[in-house]
């Protein structure tokens, strides 16, 4: 039976549709494959296309960080979170401020390191110089004119603040209904600092207290106030003293080494000196806060303090009512003699334990006001020490002029300090030697003593102790100097006394303490 050609054409698309919703159909190769069977079976393809499955776009989700609905995915923008201003910690809205503390009132520097100011109170400068205490200036009278040439007026420098008011301190007084950011804007205006602020019931006024960080005077900063209606009244702010003598008149040593033209350069600040010697008495109103650590290198031989002990540190450090060298210097006092049939004694072990302890604070000026007889371990430590940058002061001795030569003083590299009177002659007691470096009062010198006293002192011992402070003064003004460049130094600008040049009694000769300070600066030649 014939089946007529347009139904056999539609027999065979029934059995296509049917082929392809069961599955594909699969032809086999002959041809080996990889594994020596059979090719992988291919589908056959009756040139019929199957629509796919539309519920399958929306089985599949977005990535992570992407939102919508498969395929139609966008990414998700995080808001940016600001940061917290300056002075606040933390991020966004949970901004905390910094509450950083303060050092008390009367106290310097930056809390936690809070200490006592350390300078000395403003005193008068002596005759021959000008200036505002310790900043003196030496007073030279200009040259002669020339023959034939007019005298000129000579051109007057401006006058230094008056000794009488703070150098940059100015107080205001503000009306007590102005709060707020007035005193705030007070300081910016006129580029001041505002240190302290004061209600005072009777003046009905707030007492601002402002500081001038920059070199204007008081009256420049009061003349360009005036005017301003903010402020109630302004001026200097003055200084009272208690009417107490002053013992500088009976201190010949300063003028003698014009000290107070050196301190108008340095007044050795935060210089720590170390000072191995007796107990000192750090309570001395001459001491008060001048002794910044101690050491009891003789602990197993307790002992009060001692005159020599504080002598030594008072004429190095002396900031009340006494000239000390460099008053704002820092002493380590570490106490190595104790009392012993009536004589002040110490053995190496503990001259060890004291140099080794003063090393350890990173301090480079000892002063050795004592002597004894060559050790060999001790003049190890000595030049160990000097290799470490250290520079040794020493006293040269009180033997007498026949005496042999005292040591540490005769150790190479220390400076060896021999003693004058106020006539710039020799200490009748003071060693002789070719291991002197140089001279400097020592004789009738005034000092403080143990229980708040004062006493007369002679010897090498306290000439020693006005070099160590003037070597203080010296590394104030370039902290970078060797041992060796403060050695020229001090000796090439020494006075020359005895006969010429260097001698075997007073070394280089007198201590000068303004010329070495002048040359040590930085970029200044040694």
């Amino acid at each position: 039976m014939r089946v007529p050609l347009p139904i056999l054409a539609l027999l065979l698309a029934v059995a296509g549709l049917q082929l392809a919703s069961s599955g594909p159909a699969w032809a086999y190769s002959t041809a080996p494959g990889k594994d020596g069977g059979l090719s992988p079976p291919k589908p056959l393809n009756f040139g019929i296309t199957t629509r796919p499955n539309l519920r399958d776009r929306y089985r599949r989700s977005c990535p992570r960080g992407m939102a919508g609905v498969w395929p139609y995915c966008r990414w998700i923008t995080q808001p940016r979170i600001p940061d917290c201003p300056k002075g606040f910690v933390g991020r966004g809205h949970r901004c905390i401020k910094i509450h950083k503390p303060k050092c008390p009132q009367g106290m310097a520097g930056q809390w936690p390191d809070c200490q006592r100011p350390a300078l000395p109170e403003p005193r008068r400068c002596p005759d021959g110089t000008s200036g505002r205490w310790p900043r003196c200036k030496s007073v030279e009278s200009p040259p002669p004119p020339r023959r034939g040439f007019a005298a000129t007026t000579p051109v007057v420098p401006p006058a230094d603040p008056p000794q009488d008011q703070r150098p940059d301190e100015i107080l205001l007084l503000l009306d007590q209904t102005q709060a707020g950011d007035i005193p705030f804007a007070i300081a910016r205006h006129y580029r001041l600092t505002r240190l302290q602020a004061e209600s005072n019931r009777l003046l009905r006024a707030t007492i601002q207290r402002y500081r001038i960080p920059d070199q204007r005077s008081p009256a420049q900063v009061l003349a360009a106030m005036r005017g301003d209606r903010r402020i109630q009244s302004a001026q200097a702010n003055y200084l009272y003293r208690l009417q107490s003598g002053s013992l500088a008149d009976q201190q010949y040593a300063p003028a003698k080494i014009r000290l107070a033209q050196a301190q108008g350069l340095a007044l050795g600040r935060q210089i720590p000196v170390v000072v191995i010697d007796s107990a000192i008495d750090a309570g001395h109103p001459e001491l008060a806060g001048a002794v910044a650590q101690s050491f009891d290198a003789a602990d197993d031989r307790p002992g009060p303090a001692d005159a020599h002990g504080t002598a030594v540190a008072g004429i190095i450090a002396a900031r009340d009512r006494m000239l000390g060298v460099a008053p704002a210097s820092r002493l380590l006092a570490a106490r190595a003699f104790f009392h012993e049939g009536g004589e002040a004694l110490t053995t190496s072990f503990i001259l060890l334990r004291a140099v080794d302890w003063a090393l350890g604070s990173k301090a480079r000026i000892f002063n050795l006001s004592f002597t004894g007889p060559k050790d060999p371990v001790v003049e190890r430590l000595m030049a160990a020490a000097q290799k470490e940058g250290a520079i040794l002061v020493a006293a040269a001795g009180n033997g007498g002029p026949q005496a042999p030569p005292a040591y540490p003083a005769a150790y190479p590299g220390v400076i060896a300090v021999t003693a004058l009177d106020q006539a710039d002659r020799l200490y009748a007691k003071a060693n002789r030697g070719g291991y002197l470096t140089l001279a400097a009062p020592g004789v009738d010198i005034l000092a403080p003593a143990p229980g708040n006293g004062y006493g007369f002192q002679s010897g090498t011992s306290f000439a020693a102790a006005h070099v160590s402070g003037l070597v203080a003064l010296m590394l104030e003004r370039n902290p970078a100097l060797t041992a060796a460049q403060v050695r020229a130094l001090l000796t090439g600008s020494a006075t020359d006394l005895g006969p010429p040049g260097k001698d075997e009694q007073f070394g280089a000769g007198r201590v000068d303490a303004l010329r070495p300070v002048q040359a040590g600066a930085p970029g200044e030649a040694p």
